[in-house]
């Protein structure tokens, strides 16, 4: 083999190494609940709040907050003050809390867990009606419950 043709296939092994741990680095990484974040995520943007600043707003009694799990979910566990609002049942529910949302500073949409999208998609709904200040608390449930943070569980009272 001429030393031209050594070095070609040298270079096409280590760029076939280099794909190759490039590829089991990712799903690896994927694999792992705290894999690194490789692209923006959703809560890296605009309309999502940290959860100091939603205590902080909860217990100025500024925001409002909405849970977009459903009524069961809600039933067994929520923020204290909390509505429930789930998606899915959108134009029947939010005529009923139309005021209440419509009087609140800000709304904070959260439903539960890393990937849950109910919430981001209640914001949308909410900001399709002419509502402004949403926001969205990422695996709102969970990390406000295991911060020791005011919670209730039961049914939300009739008209909000």
């Amino acid at each position: 083999m001429s030393a031209s043709g050594f070095w070609k296939k040298s270079l096409i092994q280590a760029v076939m190494v280099l794909i190759l741990a490039c590829v089991v680095g990712l799903a690896a990484n994927a694999l792992r609940s705290d894999g690194l974040q490789l692209r923006p995520g959703p809560d890296q943007g605009d309309g999502f709040v940290p959860l100091g600043q939603a205590e902080e707003l909860h217990r100025s009694g500024v925001a409002l907050f909405l849970d977009a799990r459903s009524q069961v979910e809600f039933e067994e566990g929520h923020i204290a003050g909390a509505l429930n609002l789930p998606p899915e049942e959108f134009g029947f529910y939010y005529e009923l809390l139309a005021g209440r949302i419509a009087g609140a500073g800000v709304v904070i949409t959260y439903c539960d867990g890393e990937h849950c999208l109910l919430s981001q998609d209640l914001a949308r709904l909410l900001r399709g009606k002419g509502q402004q200040q949403i926001r969205i608390l990422k695996n709102g449930w969970s990390l406000w419950r295991e911060a020791g943070l005011p919670v209730l569980s039961g049914a939300m009272p009739l008209g909000g």
